[in-house]
């Protein structure tokens, strides 16, 4: 049986000089799993960490970006310690790193 991945985030809104942790918990254990298999959208994914069915990544908003933002992994792109492919996951969130524009002063 394929695995299949929940994936969730530790701040559902992020603004500049925040980032989150994203969690990738695994409904077994699974090899093979890289930063290059998970996906951002919105930032970067960093400092991948763990074993057996649970990772972490963190993940940092990219400067200027503002809307709506996930983490995720691709269908196959990990397997089990049997050999069979797993699913994909995902998890969207909102992110807002543009600065916000200086008041006009009228005198």
């Amino acid at each position: 049986k394929a695995p299949s991945v929940t994936v969730a985030t530790s701040d559902a809104l992020l603004a500049a000089g925040e980032a989150a942790t994203i969690t990738f918990t695994f409904s077994e254990a699974v090899t093979g799993l890289s930063l290059a298999d998970l996906t951002a959208l919105g930032g970067t994914l960093s400092a991948l960490a763990g074993s057996g069915a649970v990772f972490t990544a963190t993940f940092t908003p990219a400067a200027g970006f503002s809307g709506a933002a996930s983490a995720g992994i691709a269908a196959g792109s990990y397997t089990d310690l049997a050999g069979n492919g797993g699913g994909a996951g995902s998890r969207g969130f909102t992110v807002d790193t543009v600065a916000p524009d200086a008041p006009l002063i009228l005198a």
